[in-house]
Order: C-alpha cells, then structure tokens, then sequence
C-alpha cells in the first residue's frame, strides 16, 4: 500500500464553499496534461514491486494503469471525479478522466452514489455500513449524561 496525492478534488474559493471554477479549469489542464506521466509513473510502479491488484478510492491513473500491466482493479467510491466535474467540464475536457475509468475492473459504489457502473467485469453497490453497536458503551454514555451537571 501507498498514499499519493492523485488527484485535485475540489478548488474552491477563498474562504468559502463556493467552487472556484476558473483556477479548477487551470489547474486541471495541467492535472490532464500530466495524466499520462501519472499513468506510466503507476505501471512502472505496478511493475517493480509485482503488484496483482490495484485498489482505489476513485484516483483515475491507477485503473488505466492496472489495466496496462494486465492486473485487476477494484474502485470504491460514492462518486467518480468524472461525474463530480461534469458541471465545470465539457466532455472533451473529462475524456481523459473518462478513458481511465473504463479501464476500472469493478467499482463498489457506496450508499449515496449517482453513478454508472464503472466495472466492466463487475459492480457491487452497498448501503450505509457501520460498526455493531456496544450497549455497554451506550449505557456508559447515557449513565454520564444524566450525572452531567452544566
């Protein structure tokens, strides 16, 4: 396993939620632009250390990668960042995210996605997950609460 910075997520504005579509188109051209490289950096990697399957939270170059090297690939998101750019982006702008994607062996969508099915082998969606719940924690916490003086 290794953690990269793979992709650019969201630009938004200073001080605000508010997306910050003009430096998202620059920065993205340049994200586009280097794809490639990001693509060959990720077989070469593949290559060198034997990997037999590529696992991802939704970065685009490890799918086409993998799918280069000739080794599976599972993406587990609720969303793509083809779909999540489409209102910023033409589709001529999103083919290279797309052309990644539909590299993606099997997606495992989580609760909340709008998405296609990326896995061209497989798709699997799955519900909100959590934990089991510890009643002796929640009894614990209910206990403090009710002692809790503000």
């Amino acid at each position: 396993m290794r953690k990269l910075h793979n992709d650019i997520g969201y630009i938004l504005q200073s001080q605000s939620l508010a997306p910050d579509s003009d430096q998202f188109k620059t920065i993205y051209k340049h994200f586009s632009n280097m794809l490639p490289s990001a693509v060959q950096r990720e077989v070469d990697f593949l290559r060198t250390y034997h990997v037999d399957l590529v696992i991802g939270d939704i970065p685009p170059a490890p799918f086409r990668a993998a799918q280069i090297v000739g080794i599976p690939s599972i993406g587990i998101s609720n969303f793509a960042w083809y779909t999540a750019y489409m209102s910023f982006l033409d589709n001529t702008e999103l083919q290279p995210l797309y052309n990644c994607y539909v590299d993606m062996d099997y997606f495992f969508s989580l609760a909340g996605n709008d998405e296609k099915g990326w896995g061209h082998k497989g798709n699997q969606s799955f519900d909100f997950f959590s934990r089991s719940p510890e009643m002796e924690l929640y009894i614990e916490f209910e206990s403090a609460l009710t002692h809790l003086t503000i």
